[in-house]
């Protein structure tokens, strides 16, 4: 969704970006159809933005045709990169999949002032990671508690197995969960399926991968359901009327799912051990 000018609009990538520690720089092109356009600030071409991790550099605007001639250098884009660092991966560089990462984000802001606003702040809600119960799928409620909306940008859960490329069945609905949505498939919307591209085994969190991010509406509840395959678990701690919330959202009404997606196996009262990382908009 774009934003309009003086806010950021999030680009959703198609796969994340690998950029190797080999002292050697990553050159990354992006273009907007023909009838939009990106905010650019004009300064000198040897302008830089950096960290203690990365450092962006530069800059060249495009104009007309992807590999005309058509540039400026020294424009650089009014932007915030996200990036995590890299641990304990034994992925090849030249893979271009996303590696093992330890619970790091960082963001770098490209901005024109110190007075450019912020749209989104991202935020982690996890449970506890002390379950003994395994089942296939979870659903839970997602409330904003603040009259603000809320994008669900990541999920983490605690799974039984080191396997790579597990597929993950998701749906979402407007409303609760329970109260009969647990056997009713008409009730939701399937998405395309997400993945948990390597599982990291008991004790650990694994990352699923989503198809895209998941809109929670203001002060509204969204149910989200994650089903696993067969052979596959999620570990479950089990404890009625459980909820956990932040400043800003609310999870509840945890449900576990045992066999078919929308059969009568489902056990209340089941939070799956995981993370759930999401972005307020705060620039509406």
């Amino acid at each position: 969704r774009g934003r309009g000018p003086e806010k950021r609009s999030v680009i959703q990538l198609a796969r994340y970006l690998f950029v190797p520690a080999s002292g050697t720089s990553t050159g990354i092109f992006m273009r907007v159809p023909d009838e939009y356009n990106i905010v650019f600030t004009l300064d000198d071409p040897s302008k830089e933005f950096s960290d203690k991790f990365i450092k962006l550099s530069n800059f060249v605007s495009k104009s007309g045709l992807p590999f005309s001639n058509q540039q400026n250098n020294g424009q650089y884009p009014n932007a915030a990169i996200k990036y995590e660092l890299a641990s304990c991966s034994t992925l090849s560089p030249t893979t271009q999949s996303k590696p093992t990462l330890p619970p790091t984000r960082m963001i770098i802001p490209v901005t024109p002032s110190p007075t450019f606003e912020t749209p989104c702040t991202e935020q982690t809600l996890t449970t506890r990671m002390n379950g003994d119960v395994l089942n296939k799928g979870t659903m839970f409620d997602v409330t904003p508690v603040r009259n603000k909306d809320v994008l669900v940008t990541g999920v983490s859960l605690q799974i039984d197995s080191n396997e790579t490329d597990i597929p993950v069945r998701i749906w979402i609905k407007n409303g609760t969960v329970v109260g009969g949505p647990e056997q009713d498939p008409t009730a939701w919307t399937p998405l395309e399926r997400g993945s948990i591209r390597r599982g990291r085994g008991l004790g650990k969190k694994s990352v699923v991968r989503l198809p895209k991010f998941i809109s929670a509406p203001a002060l509204q509840t969204t149910g989200v359901f994650f089903l696993l395959p067969e052979h596959v678990n999620i570990v479950f701690t089990y404890q009625e009327s459980k909820e956990f919330e932040d400043d800003f959202i609310n999870l509840s009404n945890f449900v576990g799912k045992a066999g078919v997606a929308f059969s009568t196996d489902a056990t209340l009262g089941l939070y799956p051990n995981a993370a759930i990382k999401y972005e307020l908009e705060l620039c509406q």
